[in-house]
């Protein structure tokens, strides 16, 4: 898939052969719009033949489960979880590997239970809260839920309490996955030599929850705003603004 980088560096003729090529219309729009849509365009058709592939594979799977005569097996706490947590518009960025010299941040492709994910840095998707949020312990409801689960998988209530609260710290990805930064501090049991200690974990990936997703949307899916005025504006943006504005207390520029 192209960078909209990439696309932009394309003359106006070839945006609009490829933007037709995804059955977009190009009456009026500028280049940036044009690259916009295409790129946009490409993740949804990416993800669609990834969604399609994958229930092939399933499907085979479940008629391999049929002919060897397997009984349906329990759904996973990942399943349940995901299946019984607020669906939420999402946009992502890659801590780790970010956004640098024009080209985008690296993509992110994982499974969690039987959903597989594919997130485009600086993009927005329906995604469930247990896996964005990084207040995983505000998701009260879904944690009587997943209690509920293991009460019925034979727990103990305070064992099957402990075990629901695990499961939502291990399905944040925020608190999940993220590296340690170590520094150099004095041994408390020498101080003419130095240690290095735990400071804190800086998040590899990070979440911003724009709000509630439809109830019909299907998890996984793009949720690009339509009008590119309501995306993250980049940093060059924000600083041209911020510009142009008038400093508080500062009066505007008399009028020849």
């Amino acid at each position: 898939m192209s960078t909209a980088s990439q696309l932009l560096e394309l003359d106006h003729a070839k945006l609009v052969k490829s933007a037709e090529s995804f059955g977009i219309a190009t009456d009026g729009k500028s280049d940036m719009q044009l690259s916009d849509a295409i790129e946009k365009a490409a993740i949804k058709k990416t993800l669609r033949a990834e969604r399609e592939a994958k229930a092939e594979l399933d499907k085979e799977y479940n008629d391999t489960l049929g002919v060897l005569g397997k009984k349906k097996r329990r759904p996973s706490i990942q399943d349940v979880a995901m299946r019984n947590s607020r669906k939420v518009i999402a946009l992502f960025k890659n801590m780790e590997h970010p956004a640098a010299d024009g080209e985008d941040g690296a993509d992110l492709m994982f499974t969690c239970g039987q959903q597989s994910f594919h997130l485009y840095d600086g993009h927005r998707f329906v995604m469930p809260e247990c896996l964005v949020t990084d207040e995983p312990m505000n998701q009260t409801e879904l944690q009587a839920t997943l209690q509920r689960f293991w009460e019925g998988a034979g727990l103990p209530t305070k064992r099957a309490q402990s075990q629901a609260i695990s499961d939502l710290l291990q399905l944040s990805l925020p608190r999940r996955c993220s590296y340690p930064i170590h520094e150099l501090r004095p041994d408390p049991r020498d101080n003419t030599r130095q240690i290095s200690v735990l400071v804190r974990n800086e998040p590899r990936f990070f979440f911003q929850i724009m709000g509630d997703a439809p109830e019909d949307a299907e998890l996984g899916d793009l949720a690009d705003p339509d009008n590119a005025s309501d995306a993250l504006k980049t940093n060059e943006e924000l600083i041209a603004q911020a510009m142009a504005k008038p400093v508080k207390g500062q009066r505007p520029p008399k009028r020849s």
